[in-house]
């Protein structure tokens, strides 16, 4: 019983983060180190639809441009590479 109080207060916790995240003004999207979206909010969802460059093609970020494509992809790299402490100062350009 004490392990589901557990795994039920850690759910909820988990859930109230996702909420956060989606409640956010800022667009937001995590990706994984294959650039797989993993999470858009609703922001993230109203740029990715403007189709102005970012965008999502077989559920892969990406870009219109080649060279941001590029680095974006090195981008993301690193980042996975690093851990999900890093916060890259580019990435607010792509």
């Amino acid at each position: 019983a004490r392990l589901f109080h557990k795994s039920e207060a850690l759910r909820s916790q988990v859930e109230a983060g996702w909420g956060a995240l989606s409640a956010l003004s800022d667009a937001i999207l995590i990706v994984d180190q294959r650039q797989l979206v993993r999470f858009a909010n609703q922001a993230a969802e109203a740029l990715l639809a403007q189709r102005k460059g970012i965008q999502v093609k077989q559920g892969r970020l990406t870009h219109a441009n080649t060279t941001i494509r590029n680095s974006l992809a090195q981008l993301v790299k690193e980042a996975a590479t690093a851990g999900p402490s890093v916060l890259h100062p580019k990435v607010r350009a792509c």
